[in-house]
């Protein structure tokens, strides 16, 4: 698996997100196992420390909040957020050492599953690997071949079989999407099967024909009628 360089301490490897995810519960849950309750009773603890007031402004509807009570929220928020790190501070002198080992691995994992998350944005890794694992499916493959072989058909003047591949690779299409929502909502995917959906409107109008009624990627027409029309 390639590294990425960054700007960060060291490369990455944005295919190792959910495994540094993992390795976060993990280190979560030896904490745990080390220190039985502890999260929950720094959680209680610190819910009591809210002053009243900050307790009635956090019960307030956040439309109805002054600006004074937005502060008090803001700070009641703050204080209310409870840490694996400072789980391991108010440990027991003879486990702390463990415990501070142990979250400051959760703590690198997360924040290396946060950096995975900021570049695997930044390079739109999540539509790129969604592709790769889309087009060595069946459907995929279905869809590409039956959509050469409609335009096949289709420039040797076969307008009836043209029309019956075009409809087979928009069956299949409907399968890749369903089952990929980051490619249903990219446009390029988009625009291409509004080329293959204008197309198969050419077929149509020589066969005297109207669009189906609902058409299977209607979702997509609906998205590009101005390339598709």
């Amino acid at each position: 698996m390639r590294e990425i360089p960054t700007s960060w301490d060291g490369p990455i490897r944005l295919g190792l997100r959910e495994a540094e995810l993992t390795r976060a519960e993990q280190m979560a849950a030896e904490i745990e196992q080390l220190l039985p309750g502890q999260f929950q009773a720094l959680e209680k603890l610190q819910r009591e420390s809210l002053t009243t007031e900050q307790e009635n402004a956090l019960q307030t509807a956040a439309i109805d909040r002054t600006e004074a009570e937005q502060k008090m929220v803001a700070q009641a928020e703050a204080t209310l957020k409870v840490t694996w790190p400072m789980v391991a501070s108010a440990a027991p002198a003879d486990l702390r050492n463990a415990a501070k080992k142990l979250a400051a691995r959760y703590v690198e994992a997360e924040e290396t599953a946060e950096m995975i998350d900021r570049y695997r944005d930044i390079v739109n890794y999540n539509f790129w690997r969604a592709t790769c694992e889309a087009e060595v499916t069946e459907p995929a493959l279905r869809a590409r071949e039956t959509a050469w072989r409609a335009e096949q058909e289709f420039q040797n003047a076969q307008l009836q079989a043209a029309k019956k591949s075009y409809e087979e690779s928009f069956a299949a299409w409907r399968e890749v999407l369903d089952a990929a929502p980051v490619l249903r909502a990219d446009e390029l995917t988009a625009e291409e099967l509004a080329e293959l959906i204008a197309r198969y409107r050419m077929v149509l109008e020589q066969l005297d024909e109207k669009l189906p009624t609902p058409f299977i990627l209607q979702d997509i027409l609906d998205r590009t009628s101005t390339v598709a029309q």
